[in-house]
C-alpha cells in the first residue's frame, strides 16, 4: 500500500475518531494489573497519575511499543481510546514485517474474540467500527499484509455488525467479505 493512500486513511481516522475521553484505565494501570492481578486503589491511582495523554494522539510511538501488550487488559472504554493510537500506528508505519504494536492493532480485536469479551466494542460507534473493519480488511488484503493474522478480528468486527444491525432491526450488510449470513 502507498504511503498516500496510508496518509488518507490516517487523516480519516483522525476525522471519525475525536471526542474519546480518556479512560480511568490507563496504559500504566493495565500495565500494574497485569503484573499484579488485583490493583488496589492506591497503585490504580499512582500508575494512572504516570500518563500523561488526555487524548489518544497525545500517545507517542515510542510509548505505544513500550505497552504494545496491553489493550487484552483493557476494559471496553479503554479498549477504544488506546485502539485508536495502535491503529494509527500501524498506519503511519506500516510495513512487511512483525512490528508488535501493527500486530496488536490488526489482531486485537479477534483476540477479544477469544477471550470471551463481546463487550469489547461497545464504546465504538457504528461509524468507527466500519473504518475499522474496512481499514483492516485494506491491510490485510496489502502483500505486506500476510505478516499479520487479522482475518479474526475482521469477522468479529462483522458480527458486532450484524448484531447491532439485528438490535436495530435493520436487515444489514453482508460485511466487508461480502458473505451472505
Amino acid at each position: 500500500m502507498d504511503k498516500p493512500r496510508l496518509a488518507q486513511l490516517d487523516a480519516e481516522l483522525r476525522r471519525i475518531f475525536v471526542n474519546i475521553p480518556r479512560p480511568e484505565c490507563t496504559k500504566s494501570v493495565a500495565r500494574s494489573s497485569d503484573e499484579d492481578w488485583v490493583a488496589t486503589q492506591e497503585s490504580w491511582k499512582a500508575s494512572a497519575a504516570e500518563d500523561h495523554e488526555q487524548q489518544w494522539w497525545d500517545l507517542t510511538d515510542v510509548e505505544l511499543e513500550e505497552y504494545h501488550d496491553i489493550l487484552m487488559w483493557l476494559p471496553p472504554d479503554a479498549f477504544r481510546f488506546y485502539y485508536t493510537a495502535f491503529l494509527s500506528y500501524a498506519l503511519r508505519h506500516w510495513k512487511p514485517s512483525c512490528n508488535l504494536v501493527i500486530a496488536q492493532a490488526l489482531e486485537s480485536v479477534g483476540s477479544l474474540h477469544w477471550a470471551k469479551r463481546k463487550s469489547g466494542l461497545e464504546f465504538f460507534t457504528d461509524e468507527e467500527l466500519k473504518f475499522i473493519s474496512e481499514t483492516l480488511m485494506e491491510l490485510w488484503c496489502d502483500p505486506a499484509g500476510k505478516y499479520y493474522a487479522c482475518v479474526l478480528s475482521i469477522l468479529t468486527l462483522e458480527r458486532e455488525e450484524q448484531s447491532r444491525s439485528q438490535k436495530r432491526g435493520t436487515a444489514g450488510s453482508a460485511g466487508v467479505l461480502n458473505r451472505p449470513s
